[in-house]
């Protein structure tokens, strides 16, 4: 019997729906407003990292570029009864003039994580 095989593409906008669709009431409830009426940003470094770093506190951590997301975060949040998903590898940091040294190496994984951004007035509760 011959098997098919279907491949169906996904737009980005409609892979970042279909991801979010279970969020939706928490997004909603996060920001006080509609899902609507939110904006969708990309951007090359995630902030989920800088909020990894933070649950990994005092561990030996290579410092990716999360410096500007953390002049930027004032207050992070999952949604409830979700656990993050959490990329840990080992990485050798090296610095100018200095033996180099092993460190984690972390990447926030498909989790939502509502972000209260300097300046702003987000509804966070943290």
């Amino acid at each position: 019997m011959a098997e098919s095989v279907q491949v169906r593409l996904m737009s980005t906008v409609q892979s970042i729906a279909a991801y979010v669709q279970p969020y939706i009431g928490w997004i909603e409830q996060k920001l006080g407003t509609s899902y609507s009426n939110t904006l969708t940003l990309e951007k090359s470094t995630a902030p989920g990292d800088a909020a990894a770093e933070d649950l990994f506190a005092g561990a030996s951590l290579y410092r990716r570029d999360t410096a500007s997301w953390r002049a930027l975060i004032t207050a992070w949040e999952l949604p409830p009864g979700l656990s993050p998903r959490i990329q840990l590898s080992h990485s050798r940091e090296r610095q100018p003039g200095k033996a180099p040294i092993t460190a984690w190496s972390l990447h926030w994984q498909e989790c939502p994580i509502a972000l209260r951004l300097e300046g702003s007035s987000g509804r966070l509760s943290k």
